[in-house]
């Protein structure tokens, strides 16, 4: 049975891709940067296959990655080798759970565009009132009733 690769190793793989890409680099020109074969480079953007940190490196340079993005992809690749509070839960959560707390604890900003809303934190009973009585499925006063109040 085939296991999905960790979210961590996906998103970098993801990312070297996405790179390699915009560079019009194929996947041989890719492995020539590392001195290997082209499916160790293709295990490598899937996901399949970790890389190290020095070969990482070396391909984002390659890439020409700009310093920030650089440090935020090898705190990704670093992240995969530690252990937090939720490995104590190994027996209750699934790996892919498991990687989706490591990926929110490394967070360090959420970024949200809300075109059409006003977000959840912000809204005021008189906001939720406007916007149940723009909504048609709404056509009763008892099915406006703030359940709150």
């Amino acid at each position: 049975m085939t296991r999905t690769p960790p979210v961590r190793r996906r998103l970098l793989g993801s990312a070297l891709r996405s790179y390699r890409l915009d560079l019009g680099y194929n996947l041989e020109d890719a492995a020539h940067v590392l001195d290997c074969d082209r499916s160790k480079m293709s295990r490598i953007e899937t996901g399949e296959r970790g890389i190290g940190e020095e070969e990482l490196q070396e391909l984002l340079r390659e890439y020409g990655v700009p310093a920030a993005e650089q440090e935020a992809l090898l705190a990704v690749a670093h992240r995969g080798r530690e252990t937090g509070w939720w490995q104590d839960y190994r027996h209750v959560l699934p790996p892919e759970a498991q990687d989706f707390v490591a990926m929110e604890m490394a967070a360090t900003e959420i970024l949200v565009y809300e075109a059409l809303q006003v977000p959840d934190l912000l809204q005021t009973v008189d906001y939720m009132r406007a916007v149940l009585a723009a909504d048609a499925r709404y056509t009763q006063d008892e099915q406006r009733r703030m359940p709150w109040r």
